[in-house]
């Protein structure tokens, strides 16, 4: 059984785990919520990586570059992942059939600043 502490930071984090999900499911899937998102699962999945040095670091983004020029330039699966894959895991912009309120542009990017400062927060808590 792993322990994992309950704290503050938690508790106001855990809410927006459950609506977030929930705004993105039942609202057509909102390009701001789709971004909100895949940010939370790129800082997550950062967050799990421990590298023990410099060069361990290196290692991992050269073999990664060349698994990327692998699969965009030396395979389709790229286009038609990038076509057909309907999940919260790429960044969006907001397309031209939604309406452009600057309201509505003013609280997406105050709401985007605050995920991401929480998100920063909660990063160099765990680096410490």
């Amino acid at each position: 059984m792993v322990h994992v502490p309950l704290t503050a930071i938690s508790l106001i984090v855990i809410p927006f785990s459950i609506i977030l999900p929930m705004i993105y499911i039942f609202l057509d899937k909102p390009w701001y919520i789709t971004n909100i998102l895949s940010f939370s699962f790129a800082v997550s999945s950062i967050s799990v990586l421990k590298l023990d040095g410099f060069k361990a670091g290196g290692a991992l983004l050269t073999g990664l570059f060349f698994y990327d020029i692998f699969w965009v330039f030396g395979t389709p699966v790229m286009v038609s992942v990038a076509k057909n894959l309907d999940a919260p895991i790429k960044v969006r912009r907001m397309c031209q059939a939604e309406p452009r309120s600057s309201l509505t542009v003013q609280l997406s990017i105050r709401f985007l600043r605050l995920v991401t400062s929480i998100t920063l927060m909660l990063a160099s808590a765990c680096w410490v």
